[in-house]
Parts: C-alpha cells; structure tokens; sequence
C-alpha cells in the first residue's frame, strides 16, 4: 500500500480522497469538484490541484481550485470561540493503532477510513451557470 509516512499524502490519502468524491459528484449529477483540503497551509496545495484536476478530468468533471488558506486563521478562532474540537495530526496512525487493536492491518485501517468517510465538495450546473461559488459539502 504505502510505505513511507511523508509520502502518503500525495500517494495515498489524496487520491483516495479526490477519487471518492468525483465518483460521488458523477453519480450524483455535479459538474465540479473540489476539497475541503484547500483550506489547510500544512497541505500540498501543487499537489492536491494537480491531482484534482487529472481525477476531474478522467470522470468528465471541472476541478475547483481556489486557495481558501486566507481563512484558515479566522476559521480556527471561530472554532475555538465555538468550543469545536481541532485535530492538530494526520489522524491515519492512530486509526491505524485503533483498528489493529481491533483485528485490521494498517493498510485495511487506510482503505476502511477513506473510503468510507471521504469529504465531499461538488458544486451542480446550476450553481456553476449562477456564479455561485459556494459548494454544497457531505461527509459520509
């Protein structure tokens, strides 16, 4: 599956990621996707857009870029204010610890999180044709 922990961003977690969420929006009759992922300054932002817009493309959809990092302050003394809980780490290895305590190796641990609650950004034709630049979001 993956073996080194500073590549599994770009060769595991995100295309994992952005490949559920195309699946869903071509299911589901959007056009455009994007992530969640943007958002962070600790993601590979070169690396997240290239690999959306390959992944868009192969299911015939349009992949959103925007740098949303210019908000990630003020969203996380919004959170604080709020009470939210902030995760400050790749949750993929203590998952990982959890599950294999549970029966599962590392890489069951991997597949069974992303494939099963992937964060979902798509945006419908409508939305597009209006300028409407907000994304309707589904974690499931």
């Amino acid at each position: 599956m993956v073996n080194g922990l500073e590549t599994r961003c770009q060769d595991y977690c995100y295309p994992v990621r952005l490949e559920q969420t195309a699946k869903y929006a071509k299911e589901n009759g959007f056009d455009t996707i994007s992530t969640t992922l943007l958002v962070s300054p600790y993601q590979k932002h070169d690396v997240i857009h290239s690999l959306g817009e390959k992944i868009a493309k192969e299911y015939g959809l349009e992949f959103l870029y925007r740098d949303f990092r210019v908000g990630f302050r003020e969203g996380q003394a919004k959170a604080r204010s709020l009470g939210l809980y902030m995760q400050k780490y790749c949750g993929i290895e203590k998952r990982c610890q959890q599950l294999q305590g549970d029966r599962y190796s590392c890489s069951q641990a991997r597949r069974m999180d992303h494939l099963h609650y992937p964060t979902l950004q798509a945006r419908s034709a409508s939305q597009r044709s209006s300028g409407d630049d907000r994304c309707s979001a589904r974690k499931y």
